[in-house]
């Protein structure tokens, strides 16, 4: 396994887990937002 295919799947694993993160951030903020202005 060469080393550059090893650096691209690296980077393919820290790009899926940050957009995974962005998307579980902007569900928690929507959802309190839709909270706070329902009460």
């Amino acid at each position: 396994m060469p080393i550059t295919s090893g650096i691209m799947l690296g980077f393919e694993l820290l790009f899926c887990a940050s957009v995974t993160i962005t998307f579980i951030w902007r569900g928690m903020i929507l959802n309190l937002w839709k909270i706070k202005h329902l009460q």
